[in-house]
């Protein structure tokens, strides 16, 4: 394949032609204008990006609480809870000797691998968490 070079004028710009092709490709000698473009599109892939993340529907965290807990291990839970911040919806199911009760609660959570980590860490024998 055979490659053509033009000057563009007196600009410091020039294109590439190649051969059996009518299509030009453009470049410019000057930094700047390269860096703008490669950071607009990088800018509008990153943009792209958070909005479909924010799009999809986070996977809920679904914690089912095996035995009950005490004042202070529930402000424990939800200080973790509260450190967490993010988009999924929590979901409780307490387990009761007749039924089981599933609440949704308030609490909008990342609902991560460190998170679920967090929670076992501190509430192995009383918490399990439902992996969706």
């Amino acid at each position: 394949m055979m490659e053509i070079r033009e000057k563009n004028g007196g600009s410091n710009s020039w294109r590439k032609k190649y051969n059996n092709s009518n299509n030009y490709h453009n470049f410019s000698n000057n930094e700047n204008s390269v860096n703008k473009s490669y950071s607009g599109n990088a800018n509008r892939i990153v943009a792209a990006v958070t909005a479909a993340k924010l799009a999809a529907p986070a996977k809920p965290l679904k914690i089912i609480f095996e035995q009950d807990l005490n004042n202070e291990d529930l402000s424990a839970l939800r200080d973790i809870l509260m450190a967490h911040p993010g988009n999924s919806e929590t979901y409780f199911k307490i387990k009761q000797r007749d039924k089981n009760t599933i609440v949704k609660t308030g609490f909008r959570v990342n609902n991560s691998v460190e998170l679920a980590a967090k929670i076992a860490q501190h509430f192995s024998d009383s918490l399990k968490i439902v992996q969706s």
